[in-house]
Parts: C-alpha cells; sequence; structure tokens
C-alpha cells in the first residue's frame, strides 16, 4: 500500500490515505497529522507523498496529451507535440540518472536531457524540514527501505549548513556559524578551497545513492569534494529534500540556497516545535557588552587602518560607528538604566542620536558583510573583545527592529550580571509561516504530539485553512495506564511548601515499590528538581528511594550530545560491554542510568520538562516503565518574554472585539497551553513501538480537570479512565501491579 516496505498497521493505513486524500484536495493548504511516536510516522509521510507526486506526474501528463489531442494544427505537429511530452515526463521520471558522467556534454543519448535543462521540467518536490539533523537521518533510511520495496530510485539531497558539511578544517573548525560562512567565503575568493571545484563530481554521487549527511560528508572526504556545494547543487534535481528548520522557515536563508517553494510539498516534522522556533529565529537581542566590544573594535580599526582607507570605505565605517554610539546613548541614559525588566522602547528613542536613523542599515549590512568587516574587525580592539562578531549581532539587531513587515515587541531585560540586554521579539510567527503556504502547494505538520491544536489556529492564523488528523497509537489501550494522581497542586505560591515537597516524597516512594525497571520523573526546572532532591536528602526519603533504585538526576552541566544517527534510542545490549570504570567516566547521564535500569531493582531518573532529556531521547521498554510528572512545567510568567507575549495576545483580541475578561483568558489560555504541549513531549517518549508498556503519573490535581484532559493528545487521553480519577492511591497501587502483571508475562523479553 503506497508502497510501504512492510506490512503496515491499520492506523498506518489510515494515515496514508489521508494524507493522500489531503494532498489531493484544493480546500486547504495545511493538515496536521499527529500520530504518536513510534508508529512509523516517518515512514508513512514519505509513502504517501511520494506515490501522490508519482500520481500527480501521471496526471499533469494525461492532461497535456489531452489538451495537445483537441488543439488545431497539422497531424504532424500534433504528433510531434505528443512525442515531446511523453519525452518529457520520462526525463522527469528518470532524472536521477540524467547527465551522470557526461557533465558539460550535451551530445547525450537521444532519449535523454542533459541535467542542467531538467530544473526546467515541471515537478513536484517533497522539503522535509524536522529539527536536528539525527531526525532529518530517519528519512534517509526511510527512503532506503521504499527504495528497495518499490524498485524505483529515488533522488534525496540532505541539506544543512557549512558548519555541518564543510570537510575543510582551517573552516569546520571555526567557533561559530557565522565565522565558518565568512571562512568559506574567503577561502573560495583566494582560490584556496580545490574541494569547491570538484563539488560537481560529488553531485552526481548524491543523486544516484541515497545518503544522509554524516554518509555524504564521508564520501565528500574521500572524493575530496565539498558536500556542502554538491548538495546545493543537487537540490535542483531530487524527489525530496531534507533540511533543519532554519533553511525552510528564514526567506533569507531560503533565497541563499535558492530553495524554491514552488511545486512542492512541505512537511514539518515535530512540528510541535513550529511556533516558538518561528518567534526565535525572527527575534534577535543584543547585549551592553557587545555594543561595548563593537565600539571599542571599531576604533581600534580607524586608529590603525584609517589613513589607509580609501573615503568611501572609511566613510561607511564611521557610519557604522554612529549606529554603535547612539545605540550605546541610549543605554547609558537614567530611564533605560533604571528600567524594569519587560520595560518597552520603541526604535527611534534607540537610533536618535547624531542622525543613527537616517542610517541606511541594509546598505551598511551588505558593505560589511562584503568586505569580511565584521569578521576582520574583532582583532582590531584593545583590550581584545569578550565575544566575537559582536558588529555582526549589532547589525542584525537592528534590521530585525526595524523590520516593517513583522509584528514584534522591541523592551529591555537583564542578563545574569545585571548588564542591559536590548531584545525584539516577534510576537506574530504567522507571516514567515503564511509566506511559505502561499507559495508551495502544501503543508503538512507532523509530530506526535500537536496538543494544543488551538495554538497552530489561532497563533498562525489558520482557522480557515486547517485540517486535522489525530490517530490511535499502534499499542492496545490495555498498553498503556495513565493514572491523575493526588490532591497536591504544585503553583509556585504552594510548590515550595515543605508539607507538599514532602507528600510528593512519600507518593513516589509507593510508586517506586510497584514499579519495575526504570522510572523517569519530569520537573518544571532545574531550580525546583534541585530543591525538591535537597529536601529530600535532608528529610530521608531520598535514602530510601536509593534502597530501592539507583538515582540519577539531571542537570544543566549534563553533556546530552545529539544522537547520531540510529542512536536517538539506547538500548542496554548496546552498552554491556562497556567496564565499570567507562561508565562511571562517562559524562552522559543518560548512558549511566540505562545501564543501571536492567539490574534488579532498575533505577530512576529526575530530568527537566524542556531539558535536554526530554526532547530526542526514546525511553523505550524497560528505560521508563513508568513516567511521572510532577506539577505543570508553566514558563515564567514574569519573563520579558512571556510578559509581552500575554499583553500582546490580549491586545489582538480586544481588537477583535473580545472584552476585557475575555482578552485575558487567551492570554492565560496561551500560557496553558505552552505547559500542556511540554507535558505531551514529555510523556510521548515513553511507548515506542507495538510491544512497548508504560504507566503514566501525572502528579497534581490539576491533571484531573476536564480543561486540563482536553490538551492532553487522543491516544493519552483516551487511556484515562474515569473510575481511575477517583480511586485512592491504594487503589492505583493495585492496578498497577496488575497492569505490570500482565503485560511482563505477554513481552518477557522486552
Amino acid at each position: 500500500m503506497f508502497g510501504h516496505p512492510y506490512t503496515p498497521y491499520d492506523v498506518q493505513k489510515q494515515f496514508m490515505s489521508d494524507l493522500y486524500e489531503f494532498l489531493n484536495q484544493d480546500d486547504r493548504k495545511v493538515a496536521i497529522f499527529e500520530s504518536p511516536t513510534g508508529t512509523g510516522k516517518t515512514l508513512s509521510i514519505l509513502c504517501a507523498t511520494l506515490a501522490f507526486t508519482k500520481d500527480a506526474s501521471k496526471r499533469r501528463l494525461e492532461k497535456d496529451l489531452a489538451n495537445i489531442e483537441s488543439s488545431k494544427g497539422p497531424l504532424w505537429t500534433i504528433k510531434r507535440a505528443k512525442e515531446l511530452r511523453i519525452q518529457q515526463y520520462e526525463d522527469e521520471k528518470d532524472n536521477k540518472d540524467v547527465g551522470i558522467g557526461s557533465r558539460g556534454n550535451e551530445d547525450t543519448d537521444s532519449n535523454k536531457r542533459p541535467r542542467k535543462y531538467m530544473k526546467f521540467i515541471p515537478r513536484q518536490r517533497i522539503l522535509f524540514a524536522s529539527r536536528t539533523h539525527s531526525q532529518l537521518a530517519q528519512v534517509a533510511d526511510a527512503l532506503v527501505e521504499i527504495e528497495k520495496s518499490t524498485g524505483s530510485k529515488i533522488a534525496f539531497t540532505p541539506l544543512g549548513s557549512r558548519k555541518h558539511m564543510c570537510i575543510k578544517p582551517e573552516v569546520r573548525n571555526s567557533p561559530t556559524q557565522s565565522e565558518v560562512n565568512d571562512r568559506c567565503l574567503e577561502f573560495q575568493q583566494d582560490g584556496r578551497c580545490t574541494y569547491r571545484t570538484r563539488s560537481g563530481e560529488l553531485e552526481d554521487v548524491i543523486l544516484s545513492k541515497v545518503m544522509d549527511i554524516e554518509d555524504l560528508v564521508k564520501v565528500g572526504k574521500d572524493m575530496c569534494a565539498c558536500p556542502y556545494y554538491a548538495a546545493r547543487q543537487a537540490a535542483s534535481f531530487s524527489d525530496v529534500i531534507a533540511m533543519p528548520y532554519p533553511l525552510l522557515l528564514v526567506s533569507n536563508t531560503r533565497n541563499a540556497l535558492n530553495i524554491s517553494l514552488k511545486d512542492t510539498i512541505v512537511v514539518i516534522d515535530e512540528a510541535h516545535n513550529l511556533i516558538p522556533t518561528i518567534s526565535s529565529l525572527h527575534s534577535a537581542e543584543l547585549s551592553e557588552v557587545n555594543v561595548i566590544d563593537v565600539i571599542r573594535a571599531i576604533k581600534g580599526y580607524l586608529s590603525k587602518l584609517g589613513d589607509k582607507l580609501n573615503f568611501n570605505y572609511k566613510r561607511r565605517i564611521n557610519q557604522l560607528l554612529v549606529l554603535s554610539e547612539s545605540i550605546m546613548s541610549f543605554l547609558n541614559r537614567e530611564e533605560t538604566r533604571s528600567a524594569k525588566k519587560g520595560s518597552e522602547f520603541q526604535v527611534h528613542e534607540m537610533l536618535r542620536e547624531r542622525n543613527a536613523d537616517t542610517l541606511n542599515i541594509i546598505e551598511l549590512n551588505k558593505f560589511a558583510s562584503e568586505t569580511k568587516l565584521v569578521f576582520k574587525v574583532d582583532t582590531y580592539a584593545d583590550p581584545p573583545v569578550q565575544r566575537k562578531l559582536g558588529l555582526s549581532q549589532l547589525i542584525n539587531f537592528v534590521l530585525t527592529a526595524t523590520d516593517p513587515l513583522s509584528e514584534g515587541k522591541l523592551f529591555i531585560d537583564r542578563d545574569e550580571s545585571g548588564s542591559t540586554v536590548l531584545k525584539r521579539l516577534t510576537l506574530d510567527p504567522s507571516e514567515p509561516f503564511k509566506n511559505i503556504v502561499d507559495t508551495c502547494d502544501s503543508v503538512v505538520l507532523a509530530g506526535g504530539t500537536m496538543e494544543p491544536v488551538m495554538e497552530f489556529e489561532q497563533q498562525l492564523k489558520l482557522k480557515e485553512n486547517l485540517l486535522v488528523h489525530s490517530y490511535e497509537h499502534v499499542i492496545p489501550k490495555s498498553q498503556l495506564l495513565v493514572i491523575p494522581e493526588s490532591d497536591l497542586e504544585f503553583t509556585f505560591a504552594r510548590r515550595s511548601q515543605r508539607e507538599v515537597i514532602t507528600a510528593l516524597g512519600e507518593i513516589v516512594l509507593r510508586y517506586a515499590e510497584h514499579i519495575p525497571k526504570g522510572i523517569v520523573l519530569f520537573f518544571p526546572g532545574y531550580g525546583y528538581l534541585n530543591e525538591v532532591v535537597d529536601l529530600w536528602k535532608k528529610s530521608g526519603i531520598w535514602k530510601k528511594l536509593a534502597d530501592r533504585k539507583d538515582l540519577f538526576v539531571e542537570s544543566t552541566s549534563d553533556k546530552q550530545k545529539e544522537p547520531s544517527r540510529n542512536q536517538n534510542s539506547y538500548k542496554t545490549n548496546d552498552i554491556k560491554n562497556k567496564s565499570k570504570k567507562e561508565i562511571d567516566q562517562h559524562s552522559d547521564i543518560f548512558l549511566r542510568y540505562s545501564m543501571k535500569v536492567k539490574k534488579a531493582n532498575g533505577a530512576m531518573l529526575f530530568a527537566v520538562v524542556g531539558g535536554k532529556l526530554s526532547e530526542g531521547i526514546n525511553f523505550s521498554d524497560d528505560l521508563a516503565r513508568a513516567v511521572i510528572m510532577v506539577g505543570l512545567p508553566f514558563p515564567n510568567a514574569f519573563s520579558a518574554e512571556m510578559l509581552a507575549k500575554k499583553s500582546y495576545i490580549e491586545k489582538i483580541a480586544k481588537d477583535e472585539g473580545y472584552t476585557l475578561n475575555d482578552a485575558k483568558q487567551k492570554a492565560i489560555t496561551f500560557y496553558e497551553n505552552i505547559a500542556m504541549r511540554a507535558v505531551n513531549q514529555s510523556i510521548g517518549r515513553a511507548i515506542r513501538h507495538s510491544k512497548d508498556y508504560a504507566a503514566i503519573v501525572l502528579i497534581d490535581k490539576r491533571y484531573k480537570q476536564e480543561r486540563i484532559q482536553s490538551k492532553l493528545s487522543k491516544w493519552i487521553r483516551d487511556r484515562i479512565s474515569s473510575q481511575i480519577q477517583e480511586e485512592s492511591v491504594k487503589e492505583h497501587l493495585s492496578e498497577l501491579d496488575t497492569f505490570f502483571t500482565v503485560n511482563s508475562t505477554s513481552f518477557p523479553n522486552l
């Protein structure tokens, strides 16, 4: 079915059918497809979209042939036109073989056209975006399986940043992405990059074999050819293009890479991250330290080289100095220094000194970029700058702050040292997204936990243009037990009370006695996690827990690297051959936790929602026989960003005619939705395949509210029993015992 390489589950069949049907209609351009992690979502998406593009190409051929047949003219011209259109269709089908081994030679076989002409043939492509390169590697794995199943070649190109794809050590080892970009261009201009000139040879290899970025970089090194530019060139001839979020979501980046959205199906995976990612990518900040560094660097540059610079060059540098000093004057004002966090300001206040508001920022940005000034100027500061590429950050901040097409707010914040930070927050993520929707054919927002869906409707302004599909898990209801537990309420005002933390410890102790192997506890933040652990250690609860299970605590200093290909799910078999010394010295807390899970008593991992372990890591099988959520992970209500966002939502609601109370409720709902999206994402890590099973314990009385439960993902929500909500802890534990006895008997080898 749809070229699926295996026998698909019923839920996968339904998913593929619904996706194909969505792509085949014209009423709506955006659809949300929520399918729990572990249900083969990536494979289902690719099977359905590839089948659709193939069928669409056939339909386009049939329509064109019918139009040619009905046209007026001599029969021989009609016949020839039909032959040419059929040949075009064959070229489109076989584009991955076109021109390989014959670069620059237009005297190719009569049945094939040189590849340089292929980009002009109308064809539909699939752009697949996700958050990390490791997640995108799964796309390559799935395409290999589809190729084996269908016998059809798929032209696939993975795109990434120079930082990930450059193979020249002098460039790749640069500390920041900006420096990597600058050094790459510098080496090209000086003719010192031989890898770039051989990228065409690697382009042919890309189109002949499905590779992820790790594979591509390895082949590039073997061929001494540039993977970054080879991929950019190959993208024009690909059926599927994979890329990280920034390459798709930022229009300037798309344009720089010549990524056209015309005639494309855009798939955004892990789309629960979409709204905050758009806001983050289109926001900017500038610290007082940055501005001080830039002024010192420019003055040092002028002092040492001023006499050698031509008039226009020196004029531009002086304009950049005027811009920087105007911002510094604003930072030094008494009203700025005494302003509360979150205080708003207008862009003209920042640029009114020395007529800085008359400067052409776009031209200054072009000058600084083309002359490599942003890269060179730091070296002239005395003493040395504290942060690299401050001029680039300063220009980017002013460009973002003065963007007339983006709805945003400028406000004052403070860093940990109390120094002033200017921030520009993008408040309306719908504009950058609208640009994508208006240009491409269809947008698919896919994820394992997409609730609350209302966020996408409201913030991306999709009420009239959104289709929503939510699917069950491949596991039956008997393999997931969801328990809303206790009458404790972990509000900010009450959660630090000694009696609340003690009661929490007693609940966790009781559950630890009944849950086998691994338990993952998620806390709202690092501060509260540390507070709880400290009190439990003083009260003796920690020792009692440690007598039952080995305990591990995530901290902000733990170095949790992005998993590489096929390593986003750790199995204890993968690491059982490591020595105890190796494990004890390993900095990865998750690896050490994984080693202890298989022991008789198991282990318990204390993690943070939104932290390193709540996303991207799969807690399959014994790694999480239970997930315990402590409280609701609301963001800091008093952060400058949150105050600005809530204020904006209230303003928009009032502009739309809502009462003040209703407008405030919308802001509260937005705040609540952020927490519930994080809850869904954390819970979703526990079930990874059809034979997996786990219990979910939600410790906070607010989880018993219908409003809160309605924002859980459907596959989680449907597994909350109405009887469970009224039961006592004793009855919950009895039900847990039965749950684990039944499932461990059904799946004894997991």
